[in-house]
């Protein structure tokens, strides 16, 4: 009897895979830091953004939230901004390596 190889992916939590099934992401909530982890389908890990969390508690921390385009290739974040109480938006280029091709400021009431 044959068995299928299972990968473990360890990434995070929350796990969500793109439309075309290349890459998956998880969010990271562990002690001082927060932020995502991208892996492919074999386990490795691809691209990794983690931030310090702020010496005092943030409700924006939680607010992280990531989406991906339909066609997979690119990938939207929204997140704390480092060293300010706000958010940011940050599109990345997932055939370039999840390049930053955008950065902007949320702006939020």
């Amino acid at each position: 009897m044959k068995t299928k190889k299972e990968t473990n992916l360890n990434f995070g939590v929350n796990y969500e895979w793109s439309p075309d099934k290349k890459y998956i992401l998880a969010y990271n909530f562990a002690t001082g830091f927060y932020g995502i982890t991208i892996g492919d389908r074999f386990g490795n890990i691809v691209f990794t953004l983690k931030r310090k969390l702020p010496g005092f508690p943030s409700h924006l921390v939680e607010k992280t939230k990531a989406n991906w385009s339909r066609d997979g290739k690119k990938l939207t974040l929204i997140i704390k901004k480092e060293n300010e109480e706000k958010l940011e938006i940050l599109v990345f280029d997932a055939k370039k390596n999840f390049k930053i091709i955008s950065k902007k400021d949320l702006e939020h009431e």
